[in-house]
């Protein structure tokens, strides 16, 4: 009567874990009345897109090289409007914002936490601009999340000079 019971419990512990790594990235934009962001897209083939949900702050990925493709936003139509960042287009544009091939590359390693910052999409003119704000803020709330994570997982900076080196981050409780 036991033995189904032992061989289950045996065939479940031995289902190997699945390798991951995490993204921490968000997205806002600047002014009043604009549409607001709802999720950042990494593609690794134009038909293969992981998105993450913008105010997330921490999210889990396969391995594998990515492109920051583009970003969704609530009420977009589906139709795809590529605009050159800084250089035409409006942001109140009616589809995604989609980035120029190369803007930035990933290479998200196995077990690694792949920090890019906090893309703010605004309008100057114009001309649609992105920058990556990288002020703290998004890591302490990734952290706040996730604390575990920090602990066993180095960061990599990807909009860093050298996106392949490794740093540990320690997240500090704040009472």
């Amino acid at each position: 009567m036991n033995l189904p019971i032992v061989i289950a419990l045996a065939a479940a512990a031995s289902v190997p874990k699945v390798p991951m790594s995490y993204v921490v990235i968000d997205a806002v934009t600047a002014g009043e009345g604009q549409r607001k962001p709802e999720r950042i897209a990494f593609c690794s083939e134009k038909s293969n897109c992981i998105h993450v949900p913008v105010n997330r702050y921490i999210f889990p990925i396969k391995p594998g090289t990515y492109e920051l493709d583009h970003i969704d936003f609530f009420g977009s139509k589906s139709e795809v409007v590529r605009v050159e960042i800084g250089a035409g287009g409006i942001i109140d544009i009616e589809g995604p914002i989609v980035f120029p091939d190369g803007f930035l590359h990933m290479d998200a390693a196995e077990n690694t936490i792949h920090y890019v910052g906090v893309l703010r999409v605004f309008k100057r003119g114009f001309k649609v601009h992105i920058d990556i704000n990288n002020d703290g803020e998004l890591i302490k709330n990734a952290c706040s999340k996730k604390p575990e994570l920090f602990s066993d997982f180095p960061v990599r900076f990807e909009a860093s000079l050298d996106p392949n080196k490794e740093y540990r981050y320690r997240c500090h409780s704040v009472e």
